[in-house]
């Protein structure tokens, strides 16, 4: 077992939580933290996959994939549908990687070059290359998904915010 002291509790403080003061202000930051962590490790290859629960069916066992058509045939006669982002606002996002600090976790990652594919079934058509090149899209794009909704998590309760207020949409895309 591991014991560690942190210098304060900003480590245990979640990116979709207001701080004390009941201010958006850290979390932002942390979100903003996360985001550059995971330009990083994304830059060295190392590929975080599950910063969020988002894309757990909790249904059934199956992690969903965020853009399928990637990992389709594109002959098949099967059409693609992404997962539902069910529980986006509660369990989906409640024990995050996101932090006021950043990322918090760097043991759910994979190198790239061996993504392991044999979870997506999906991509058993393809090329190796190809298929590392899309999982990496994908881990990508889910990565800046799971900080949209950590966003709107944090923002909910907030009595201005909605997708069609303009000045909500106008301090997102500020924010971004």
């Amino acid at each position: 077992a591991f014991e560690f002291t942190t210098q304060n509790q900003d480590y245990s403080c979640l990116a979709w939580q207001k701080d004390a003061n009941d201010s958006v202000k850290q979390a932002e930051e942390g979100m903003a933290r996360t985001f550059h962590d995971l330009g990083v490790w994304s830059s060295l290859g190392v590929l975080h996959s599950s910063t969020a629960a988002l894309f757990h069916n909790f249904a059934g066992n199956r992690i969903e994939i965020l853009l399928p058509e990637l990992f389709t045939a594109f002959d098949s006669a099967i059409t693609a549908f992404p997962g539902s982002l069910s529980y986006w606002d509660t369990k989906a996002t409640e024990q995050s990687d996101w932090g006021f600090t950043g990322l918090r976790d760097i043991g759910d990652a994979e190198f790239y070059g061996t993504i392991s594919m044999h979870s997506w079934k999906d991509s058993s058509w393809q090329f190796p290359t190809f298929s590392q090149r899309a999982a990496f899209v994908n881990i990508a794009c889910s990565n800046l998904m799971a900080g949209l909704l950590h966003y709107m998590r944090l923002h909910k309760t907030s009595t201005d915010w909605y997708y069609r207020n303009q000045a909500s949409c106008q301090r997102l895309a500020d924010w971004i």
